[in-house]
């Protein structure tokens, strides 16, 4: 028999919004379109309903019998880096929210092929011949080239952006989910390259989400040997190098000049400008100068989330998501 809130889906959905600490929006985004007030009253329509939450937030499915708390499936399987917050409450949601929405892109997938192991200098040396630097569109062709998507989270599952990227490890290989706002590729690349860090140096076990929490911009964590290991993989990987360091004489470096040394730079050392900004600031703490040096080295501007998710949507099989098609659809572009 139907409980009293399960009667009215209204209050069913409140319910779950307050008992767990998904965003209102996502479980606003996971509710199935086919979902009508007149099912109230069905309790098969329920049965499905419960299923199709579970599938899409992680949730257990008998835990949504309204005589506790939902339960994530996946609630100890997450690694983190430099979380702050609520940790008992949060990660078990950013984990389950990551692994069911591996399992739903991945649908129609081919199984992702191995790079656990390829060193940062070989995976350069072959994904920089023909062209003169890496950039973030080099790391996308490459990773779903390999069956391994990358989308950018524009609607985020829990309500303080706790994390810049994370990566999820199934059965069939993995996912990456990026969610730092940046408005140039450059910055996003290097969060891409340093999860494909994570990856080749074994740091995800299977059945895993590692969720990596920005300390402060470019800054490595330096008691975390993994984090530092992943750092310097993804600068190795676009640069060359494990530490890249640069000064500017004559003082008073203006965005403009930057910019253009930048660019001559890139062209001797085979590195994006903009990445070489990026490790002028952080090497001189002059992030205000490296920040607008960008909009000199960018000629278009366009925002790199969108660059992440039009190669997605270009790329998933939408037709194997099935119903989930526009759940993933919603993660994406809202």
């Amino acid at each position: 028999m139907l409980g009293g809130y399960m009667k009215h889906s209204t209050l069913f959905k409140k319910w779950v919004k307050k008992t767990t600490p998904l965003t209102g929006l996502v479980v606003d985004a996971a509710w199935p379109e086919w979902w009508s007030e007149s099912l109230d009253g069905d309790e098969e329509a329920h049965k499905e309903l419960r299923r199709t939450l579970s599938t899409r937030l992680g949730l257990a499915v008998d835990s949504l019998d309204l005589t506790g708390t939902p339960r994530f499936v996946w609630d100890d399987r997450i690694k983190y880096k430099n979380f702050r917050g609520d940790l008992a409450e949060a990660l078990p949601a950013l984990s389950s929210f990551g692994m069911a929405l591996t399992k739903i892109i991945r649908q129609g997938m081919q199984p992702t092929q191995g790079i656990t192991g390829i060193s940062s200098a070989s995976l350069r040396q072959v994904l920089i011949q023909g062209i003169p630097f890496i950039q973030l569109e080099t790391l996308l062709k490459f990773l779903w080239s390999i069956n391994l998507p990358v989308l950018h989270l524009q609607l985020l599952p829990l309500t303080a952006k706790y994390m810049c990227g994370m990566t999820v490890h199934d059965e069939y290989g993995y996912a990456i989910f990026l969610a730092k706002n940046d408005f140039y590729p450059a910055a996003l690349a290097f969060y891409l390259a340093h999860e494909i860090g994570h990856i080749a140096l074994g740091h995800i076990g299977l059945n895993f989400a590692l969720v990596d929490v920005e300390a402060s911009d470019f800054n490595p964590i330096q008691n975390d040997e993994e984090e530092l290991a992943a750092d310097q993989y993804a600068l190795e990987l676009l640069t060359g190098v494990t530490h890249l360091s640069f000064s500017v004489t004559g003082g008073n470096q203006s965005s403009i000049g930057l910019a253009k040394e930048c660019l001559r730079l890139s062209l001797e050392y085979g590195i994006e400008p903009a990445t070489i900004a990026l490790c002028y600031g952080f090497e001189s703490h002059d992030w205000r100068t490296a920040q607008a040096s960008l909009r000199y080295i960018y000629t278009l501007a366009n925002p790199a989330w969108q660059t992440v998710n039009d190669y997605f949507h270009s790329h998933i099989d939408w037709g194997a998501l099935g119903e989930h098609s526009s759940f993933v659809r919603t993660v994406i572009l809202s």
